[in-house]
């Protein structure tokens, strides 16, 4: 947005103002804490961005929702009535065109957005054969999102702290499914409903037209009883939904952006950086079960290979002259389909023969994010390196449908078993890590730069459920495990266009190990081995300022 100079407020507004920014601008200099209170009221009070008039961006999400199974009304495909706790997250994309009036540092108005996707979980929702566990699989998505909101501001430099308040809309499909249970096609519909957002963000002016902004989003849906058919029967289902969504937008300001002749200077301690990435990413989830009594026989393999998709990042660093910095990552994917195996060993299923069967994957996704603290070691004009220490997060939900043996094995998954569209198996691994590493950068010419990290994840922590849906006995199961033979690394190259702007590409690998246990009904722990990796080659876009 514009920085030019706006109306003063009365003399107790005035000192307020005069207060807020001192909290704001950490980034003061040396000189600058030294100065007088009329200086340091001046420096307070000097001019902010101009936010007023219309604007109109785009914007990148997350969304992470929640939500509550009730009573199953309906005939035949449930036993009993459960009810359950589901999840549901994806990726999201979407426009906002909003209009905010100013006065002096006090912002208001108003912001309309919409947001397409993909927020797609299940949850097992009720018991068929009284065994503790699930024949329904019950299928949450939420497709598209809007809301309508007021918006209240205060704007200090470049900066502008915001809260948002107003009416939501969500439009969601459900579907309710038993495969134990035949003939018996799934109960599914689909609707909308209304709700309520706020919202808490922040924005930075990059010149007069354009501005970033990171925002935080809470939707309530409410409670909401979906009608639909089971089996040719009536039948209903009562849901409650929330979702929670964090959002990184760009928006433009239109309209007459005035006179630019104004700068504002909040000190030049700091250096920061922002960026995004758009890549092509390849992982891939593995597990040995071995038997509970002799820990070195191997009974079953399951992998989930060419876990493919397009990647979506977002990226920052903050360095203060002192030498420390703060940097971190947040990305995410849907996860194209591909293929599942689940191998079986001869002591596995003595009697019978070794098994080898295939399953379609699709409707996966994976999310990961790292933060960083650090401090450089050495540097010059033309290289650095620093240490930091941090934690790191890596998700993924993995979905398998369908069965066909391409083994020997005459009763599993021969054809007419299972359908292609039938859930089989859910995997939902987590990863939280901490990091240890090195950083640097290299300059060999003039605008160009090659930077790299391998971090080393010294303690590495795993947690897993299994949902097994054509199995109520162990549908799902917890499977848990750590290990300290996880690493990280990661290397780029950018051009700078000019002071602000550069771009570039880059590669990562990421590789996590742990070794654990699960518990399979009325038998003590089996051993577990897990391994998940991911590599994934990007193109990046940055913007540098001085705040």
């Amino acid at each position: 947005m514009l920085l030019e100079s706006r109306p003063r407020a009365p003399g107790g507004i005035r000192l307020f103002l005069a207060l807020l920014p001192a909290f704001l601008c950490t980034g003061a200099s040396a000189e600058e804490k030294d100065l007088s209170p009329d200086r340091a009221t001046e420096l307070a009070l000097s001019p902010a961005a101009n936010w007023e008039g219309p604007y109109l961006g785009v914007h990148a999400a997350y969304g992470r929702g929640t939500t509550q199974w009730g009573v199953l009304n309906r005939s035949g495909l449930s036993r009993n009535n459960v009810p359950a706790t589901g999840y549901n997250d994806g990726l999201l994309g979407g426009l906002q065109l909003g209009y905010n009036k100013q006065y002096d540092r006090l912002v208001v108005g108003i912001e309309g957005d919409i947001s397409f996707g993909k927020l797609f979980g299940y949850a097992t929702c009720g018991s068929t054969w009284g065994v503790g566990g699930s024949g329904d699989s019950c299928q949450n998505q939420s497709d598209r999102m809007a809301s309508l909101s007021a918006r209240l501001g205060y704007a200090a430099g470049r900066s502008l702290v915001y809260a948002k308040a107003g009416a939501a809309y969500s439009h969601d499909k459900i579907k309710v499914t038993n495969d134990l249970l035949t003939p018996m096609p799934p109960a599914s519909t689909s609707t909308g409903h209304l709700g309520w957002v706020i919202s808490a963000g922040l924005s930075y002016a990059l010149d007069s037209r354009w501005s970033v902004n990171a925002e935080y989003d809470y939707y309530d849906f409410g409670r909401h009883t979906y009608h639909l058919t089971a089996n040719g029967a009536p039948a209903s289902v009562a849901i409650a939904h929330t979702q929670h969504v964090a959002k990184l937008g760009l928006n433009y300001r239109l309209g007459d952006i005035g006179n630019q002749s104004v700068k504002v200077a909040l000190g030049n301690d700091f250096r920061a950086e922002f960026g995004t990435r758009l890549g092509y990413s390849s992982g891939r989830f593995q597990k040995h079960l071995y038997d509970p009594n002799q820990h070195d026989l191997l009974l079953s393999i399951l992998t989930w290979s060419r876990q493919k998709g397009t990647a979506l990042e977002a990226f920052g660093r903050l360095d203060h002259k002192a030498g420390w910095f703060v940097k971190g990552t947040f990305g995410g994917l849907n996860l194209r389909t591909s293929r599942m195996h689940d191998e079986d060993t001869a002591a596995a299923m003595a009697p019978g023969p070794y098994s080898n069967t295939v399953s379609t994957t699709k409707n996966g996704r994976t999310f990961y994010g790292t933060l960083d603290l650090g401090l450089m070691l050495a540097q010059n004009a033309d290289w650095d390196v620093g240490a930091f220490v941090g934690y790191g997060y890596y998700g993924q939900h993995l979905n398998a449908y369908g069965c066909q043996q391409v083994a020997s094995n005459p009763s599993m998954c021969y054809p007419g078993q299972i359908a292609s569209s039938t859930l089989g198996l859910s995997e939902n691994e987590e990863w939280n890590v901490f990091r240890l590493g090195l950083t640097g950068s290299f300059t060999p010419a003039e605008r160009l730069k090659i930077s790299g990290e391998i971090a080393w994840l010294p303690y590495a922590h795993f947690y897993s459920t299994d949902n097994h849906w054509l199995r109520p006995d162990i549908n799902p199961m917890e499977q848990r495990g750590r290990s300290s033979r996880s690493f990280q690394v990661e290397t780029s190259l950018a051009y700078a266009i000019n002071r602000q702007w550069s771009f570039g590409t880059g590669v990562r690998y990421l590789s996590l190990e742990a070794d654990g246990s699960t518990r399979f009904p009325g038998e003590p722990e089996s051993p577990l081995r897990f391994r998940s990796s991911r590599a994934t080659a990007y193109l990046q876009t940055a913007y540098r300022f001085d705040l």
